[in-house]
């Protein structure tokens, strides 16, 4: 970490799906969403690192238009 990095966690417990997990996120970005845009236009990258899914991983659409809307890549390790 180069001391530049937001990171956030969800409180939601491991049992919870992927998709479960970014609607949660997006419950809580979707309202500064003109920010985040801001922040993107001077550079800032928006990515989502899922660690630990167990596979398959289904996202529905809820979850991928969160990361459409906010440009964000899924990073599943």
């Amino acid at each position: 970490m180069s001391g530049n990095e937001l990171i956030m966690r969800s409180p939601l417990g491991a049992d919870a799906s992927l998709n479960d997990h970014l609607i949660w996120f997006w419950g809580h970005l979707k309202l500064e969403r003109r920010y985040l845009k801001s922040l993107q236009s001077e550079g800032a990258v928006l990515a989502v690192h899922a660690t630990g899914v167990p596979l398959p991983v289904e996202l529905r659409g809820n979850a991928a238009e969160m990361l459409h809307l906010l440009n964000a890549s899924l990073i599943i390790k």
